[in-house]
């Protein structure tokens, strides 16, 4: 055995924490732009058509070109169910469900899933409507009837299954053979979303805390390292989208 080949082996599983506005898709895009220019198969989920406004954005800027974007599949995923239809050159659209079952029988060399949380999101309205539309949930052995549709609201009870389904997905992604990129807002602002977030957490290799300032009118991407390789870190790190460029493909880093 050499060094190379445990070099070659190495799969990076990356989660990109932050707000709105910090640069968790600008990084991805990147790194699946730099992945893809080398001849890598990504693909990319988009659950909320957060993606081609970034990608015309880069592309005007020169930052990737149209051979950096070649091997970049990219699946929007507005519902939570429904089949998974081609809709243009490497552009597919249908529901998470159908497009996540395809992802793990993949043989990509990169997933990237951007976000987390609209995918919770997605999931959460599939299941109000389809309470709805039955007219009654079910809770332990309990039947409850939903008087006004109008109104009516995932009861808290169900939740766990979300989280559940939802940490499934997760984990499913993360223990297959390829790269992985996961962005995410903040989820714990409740004990039930705490323990979700730290199963999830346990799940990376590599967790990054995004952040944005604005110098000379410019955009530069920041992250504070929570975890890094099963150790838990505290380091800055500026344009943090070099970083993960040279993680995932190599190249120079914006350490501080």
């Amino acid at each position: 055995m050499k060094i190379d080949s445990i070099r070659r082996q190495l799969k990076y599983k990356v989660l990109l924490r932050g707000d709105t506005g910090t640069g968790k898709t600008h990084c991805a895009l990147m790194v699946a732009s730099k992945c893809s220019e080398r001849g890598d198969k990504v693909i990319y989920i988009d659950p909320e058509y957060g993606t081609q406004k970034e990608i015309i954005a880069l592309y005007e800027s020169g930052k990737i070109s149209d051979e950096s974007l070649a091997n970049i599949t990219m699946v929007i995923t507005p519902r939570y169910d429904g089949k998974v239809e081609k809709v243009d050159d490497g552009m597919y659209r249908g529901g998470f469900r159908q497009a996540y079952k395809k992802v793990i029988k993949s043989d990509a060399d990169l997933i990237v899933l951007d976000s987390v949380n609209e995918v919770m999101e997605l999931h959460r309205r599939y299941l109000e409507g389809k309470f709805i539309s039955q007219g009654y949930y079910v809770i332990g052995e309990k039947v409850f009837n939903i008087t006004d549709s109008d109104t009516f609201t995932l009861p808290w009870q169900s939740y766990n299954k979300l989280y559940d389904d939802l940490l499934k997905v997760i984990y499913d992604m993360v223990d297959l053979g390829y790269n992985f990129i996961c962005t995410s807002h903040p989820i714990g602002d409740t004990k039930t979303r705490e323990r979700l977030e730290s199963s999830v957490f346990r799940k990376f290799d590599t967790i990054i805390d995004m952040g944005v300032e604005i110098s000379n009118n410019e955009k530069r991407w920041y992250g504070i390292i929570r975890k890094n390789r099963g150790k838990d870190v505290y380091a800055r790190i500026k344009e943090v989208d070099k970083l993960l460029v040279k993680m995932f493909v190599g190249g120079d880093s914006g350490s501080e």
